[in-house]
């Protein structure tokens, strides 16, 4: 089976101690996965322009915040992983360009509903650093009480590609979906809840084929994304902005 980061398509699903319920809402499928290590919430569209989906991801969002009995007081640090030179690999840093950052005014004395910070902290191959050090040295620093995250993720399915929506309270393992696994990020390992949320925008060469094709053909092993990619992670990184705002500032736009 090819690697994937969602949780999904792991080949336990159904066993392994994990308590599955699937559901409809407003016309997109919802996942729910609850086992020992946490929640995992999957949303599954057809059309990354149905207004549907900002409602059910806020509803999912805010499902797993009130499950680790965060309120409307607790401060976030909000993350964006990834490459913003690669566009398969832009979503985080993308999403972080529109988070309303509010801890400034803090600082200043200016009261404000949720103290939020983020950061771009890039790819290790660029800074030097691992990620999980960058995080770590802003988290002890500033000290935030939870921290989001948003990645690009890799599925093993070219059906799920930019249509699927992760959210769990597990962390995440930069760089896992292309064999670039770098240190977790998780409350073991930062010391505060972390809040991961996942879009896969790439798979497998051989996933394609095998899904399209008979041939038992030996190919070599490339990680592919949609050619539309450009399109997409626009809308999906201003999707997630505006959501993750709602909902972590309890306002509309």
């Amino acid at each position: 089976m090819n690697f994937s980061d969602l949780m999904i398509e792991a080949d336990d699903l159904n066993s392994n101690g994990n308590v599955v319920n699937i559901s409809k809402k407003n016309g997109i499928n919802i996942t729910d996965v609850v086992n020992d290590d946490g929640i995992y919430l999957t949303m599954e569209f057809s059309d990354i322009i149905d207004n549907n989906i900002k409602k059910v991801f806020n509803d999912c969002f805010s499902k797993v915040l009130r499950k680790n009995n965060i309120n409307k007081s607790k401060s976030v640090l909000v993350v964006g992983l990834g490459n913003d030179k690669s566009t398969p690999d832009s979503l985080g840093p993308r999403v972080i360009d529109n988070i309303i950052v509010t801890r400034q005014m803090d600082v200043l004395g200016i009261n404000s509903n949720r103290i939020v910070s983020a950061i771009k902290p890039g790819v290790t191959g660029e800074t030097g650093i691992e990620t999980k050090d960058i995080i770590k040295g802003i988290i002890d620093k500033i000290k935030p009480d939870f921290v989001v995250v948003i990645d690009s993720l890799k599925s093993s399915t070219i059906k799920r590609l930019t249509k699927t929506i992760q959210i769990t309270d597990t962390g995440i393992h930069p760089g896992s979906g292309v064999n670039n696994k770098r240190d977790a990020l998780d409350k073991k390992s930062l010391g505060i809840p972390v809040i991961a949320v996942g879009i896969p925008t790439v798979c497998d060469l051989s996933t394609i084929v095998n899904e399209f094709s008979k041939s038992n053909k030996k190919i070599p092993n490339m990680i592919v994304t949609l050619k539309e990619i450009d399109f997409v992670i626009d809308k999906l990184s201003d999707l997630l902005s505006i959501c993750i705002n709602e909902v972590i500032h309890d306002i509309k736009l």
